[in-house]
């Protein structure tokens, strides 16, 4: 690791650190040990310093789910699931199969059965 990408330095800088320097220390160490190249992202940071578009919601409305098989539900969230986390990745398949705990190769499994293929590209 040589450095901090500007979006994570600037995330980190908007934090209060209500946990002061251990905190920070803390969220440092983790983010360059999850960091994969180079350069620390905005996606190695815990999920509670992430801006607001990489949070991934469920529907609770009850027309989300009447009339529909729990299978349909499970499969369309996790569609949705993995289009928001290869946004939050821009594109890099790696850290997203890393942040859903999954292989490369299911990842790459999922996105051709859900026809993300085209979407988020590295």
């Amino acid at each position: 690791m040589d450095d901090f990408d500007r979006d994570t330095i600037a995330i980190l800088q908007q934090h209060s650190w209500p946990g002061n320097i251990r905190e920070l220390s803390n969220v440092v160490e983790r983010a360059v040990i999850m960091g994969t190249g180079r350069l620390v992202f905005a996606e190695d940071l815990p999920p509670y310093l992430l801006p607001p578009q990489c949070a991934v919601a469920v529907p609770e409305d009850p027309p989300y789910w009447r009339g529909r098989s729990l299978k349909d539900i499970i499969k369309e969230a996790e569609k949705g699931i993995i289009r928001k986390v290869l946004a939050c990745n821009h594109g890099n398949r790696m850290r997203t199969a890393r942040d859903l705990a999954i292989s490369r190769r299911a990842l790459q499994y999922k996105i051709e059965e859900y026809g993300l293929a085209g979407a988020n590209e590295e």
